[in-house]
């Protein structure tokens, strides 16, 4: 796994890496992130009906994506490590945009977030930019409703609707870690300590909309290729040679040593790796949500 912020319930999220620090597969499986992309309904990790974002924003039935990641957590994780993970950590599927449109063409939150105010930020559908209000014009910034919110429990502002504590990175978390769109950056979650592509140049699904452009709706992705290594782009939504890079967060009560390094400096065929490990969690954390 690799650390890539602490929430604001004091969890620490965590992006899948596989089964080791040099791997070139730490991905769970391709997958398309909807199968159908007809609509603005189709970005979302939970959608409902189409016609509005009311309706979108009912959540009763599963991304594409969605039931391959449940379905990966049920069977690796849930029965040894569920305790491990916190269960009001939020996971952003911010919805919000410049004027909804159900044929029309829209650009999302995290488009405007990122490409036109060059303000990214952690916090799900926020309303501020460079420090200041979004003035006249808040759904430029995001506004998410909390049915944007996923979580498995309400304590922590989510929406309670998640089976499982899974879900995937936002584009926002993407850019704090170095990834800007069509920029190459090798530094941060799309290389290994081999200095080699960690998803073997296939491309990875965030978890943030793009855009709808009257016939198709769009999601961010990462690119694990040489060409633009880590670099921020997008992707119609159908693709199902994207891969799926599961994101979780140990609860913040949760015991932690080592110093995370793998270092190779030495002797490259045998690094010192000393990882962070989860060493201890009490009952009395081991029964709490967070």
């Amino acid at each position: 796994w690799r650390i890539i912020r602490t929430n604001e319930d004091g969890s620490l999220r965590l992006l899948y890496h596989g089964t080791g620090h040099d791997i070139t597969n730490a991905y769970i499986s391709e997958s398309a992130y909807n199968t159908d992309s007809n609509n603005t309904t189709y970005v979302g990790y939970m959608f409902g009906d189409d016609g509005s974002l009311e309706n979108n924003r009912k959540n009763d039935q599963d991304s594409t994506i969605k039931e391959k990641i449940d379905g990966w957590y049920t069977a690796n994780l849930k029965e040894n490590y569920d305790k491990y993970i916190s269960k009001t950590a939020i996971y952003c599927n911010d919805r919000s945009g410049d004027g909804y449109q159900t044929t029309g063409t829209m650009n999302y939150a995290a488009y405007n977030r990122l490409f036109n105010k060059f303000h990214p930020s952690f916090k799900c559908g926020v309303k501020t930019t460079n420090g200041t209000t979004a003035g006249d014009n808040p759904s430029l910034y995001g506004d998410a409703d909390d049915a944007d919110k996923f979580s498995v429990s309400k304590e922590g502002g989510g929406n309670g609707q998640l089976q499982y504590p899974v879900a995937l990175m936002t584009a926002d978390e993407i850019v704090y870690a170095g990834g800007l769109y069509n920029v190459s950056s090798k530094s941060y979650y799309a290389y290994n300590n081999s200095s080699s592509s960690s998803v073997d140049g296939k491309y990875w699904w965030t978890m943030s909309p793009y855009s709808f452009n009257g016939s198709y709706a769009y999601i961010f992705y990462v690119n694990g290729n040489s060409s633009y290594a880590g670099n921020l782009n997008y992707s119609n939504v159908y693709p199902s040679t994207i891969v799926v890079r599961p994101v979780i967060s140990l609860k913040s009560c949760v015991k932690l040593t080592g110093s995370g390094v793998v270092d190779t400096t030495s002797d490259p065929e045998n690094p010192i790796i000393d990882p962070y490990e989860v060493v201890e969690i009490d009952e009395t954390c081991e029964a709490s949500e967070n």
